[in-house]
């Protein structure tokens, strides 16, 4: 097994460039929902070659991917870019899992506070951020555009990490 054992038979590591293939398969079979975009092998590249950006994926004992989370982190703040769990593994606390691993990270590295957005009809993502201590900030209207090419609201949130 590769990767730092985090709870039970669960296990997460660091992506990197040899990921990039794997990552863009969990996200095409993650982010389904109209208004999800598609990301490819080289979407995940451009992200992660930015200054601060960095991801990780969840994975079994046998070194099957579960999940993953891609995140950036600039000065004292660090936004969660994408968090996803394999549909046919969700409801089973993997999203809280990585969440966890995200606000343990920035608290590790000094930052102030975690910032994320998620399509407002997306509840699941709703429900799991505000369990792992977000709260909404605001609405940005019209902010994705879904296969229709229709509007969708993001919401917005954050966790303030300077007051923990």
């Amino acid at each position: 097994m590769t990767g730092d054992q985090i709870s039970g038979e669960l296990y997460v590591r660091p992506a990197g460039p040899f990921d990039l293939e794997v990552l863009a398969a969990l996200h095409a079979i993650c982010f389904t929902a109209p208004w999800d975009q598609t990301w490819t092998a080289n979407s995940f590249a451009e992200v992660l070659a930015m200054p601060g950006a960095s991801g990780i994926i969840l994975l079994d004992k046998d070194n099957e991917p579960l999940g993953f989370a891609v995140m950036r982190s600039v000065l004292d703040e660090t936004e969660i870019i994408l968090l996803a769990v394999r549909p046919d593994c969700r409801g089973r606390g993997f999203g809280k899992e990585l969440a966890q691993m995200i606000v343990e990270r920035a608290h590790a590295e000094g930052q102030q506070a975690i910032f994320l957005e998620h399509a407002h009809p997306n509840v699941a993502a709703a429900r799991l951020y505000q369990a792992a201590g977000f709260k909404q900030m605001g609405i940005r209207r019209n902010y994705y555009r879904n296969r229709n090419n229709e509007a969708v609201d993001a919401v917005t949130m954050r966790r303030d990490l300077a007051q923990e």
